[in-house]
């Protein structure tokens, strides 16, 4: 069972997305590759993907390392 976003992917897959705003989500807002200077550096999971395996509640745990640097 995903909880997506059929909005921006078209299906209710589990995915790993990234969103940036500057103001509090007023305005301005990008999500994954699409804002600008955003680079993803690593090709095994894709920013945007559908994650699968996914976790089930009193089951089966799932997890993945990720980390988001910052160049100023």
């Amino acid at each position: 069972m995903g909880y997506g976003f059929p909005e921006l992917y078209g299906d209710n897959n589990t995915r790993l997305f990234s969103y940036w705003t500057r103001d509090a989500y007023q305005a301005t807002g990008c999500y994954n590759l699409g804002c600008s200077g955003f680079i993803q550096t690593n090709n095994k999971i894709a920013i945007g993907g559908s994650i699968s395996p996914v976790s089930i509640y009193g089951s089966s745990q799932h997890d993945i390392n990720i980390s988001v640097r910052k160049n100023l």
